[in-house]
């Protein structure tokens, strides 16, 4: 291992010009290092992307546009039970079964109220606690 107080000792011409000595690559790997770190903490925490395998959790419910959802979300919160069969009745709202597999729609979140998904081409809207890792 080098001596560490002969990181920053001017070389000879360095000496001879009174110029400052240069630093080696120990202080630059340490400032890079404390610049990469906050990055991978970020990377680590960040939301997951569209690539990571999704399935659903077949705990709720989902629809085929957010309003329906919405109103499919008040019916169910206010225990209108005539209202929440009409919609499952009417194909705009249905349970999914576990474990299917989603593709996260381009721009969506799992971070929100709700999240938007394909399976097999047809777009879908659901809480976001529906979707998860596979």
């Amino acid at each position: 291992m080098r001596n560490p107080s002969r990181i920053m000792q001017p070389t000879t011409a360095a000496r001879r010009l009174g110029r400052p000595p240069k630093p080696r690559a120990a202080p630059r790997r340490a400032a890079l290092l404390t610049r990469l770190l906050p990055l991978a903490v970020l990377a680590a925490l960040a939301p997951p992307t569209l690539s990571a395998d999704r399935v659903t959790e077949g705990k709720f419910y989902s629809c085929l546009s957010t309003q329906w959802l919405d109103e499919f979300t008040a019916f169910a919160v206010s225990d209108d039970i005539d209202q929440v069969q009409a919609y499952l009745k009417g194909n705009k709202c249905l349970l999914l079964k576990p474990n299917l597999p989603v593709t996260l729609a381009e721009g969506a979140s799992v971070l929100g109220p709700r999240t938007e998904f394909l399976i097999q081409g047809i777009r879908f809207y659901a809480p976001s606690e529906e979707i998860v890792a596979r």
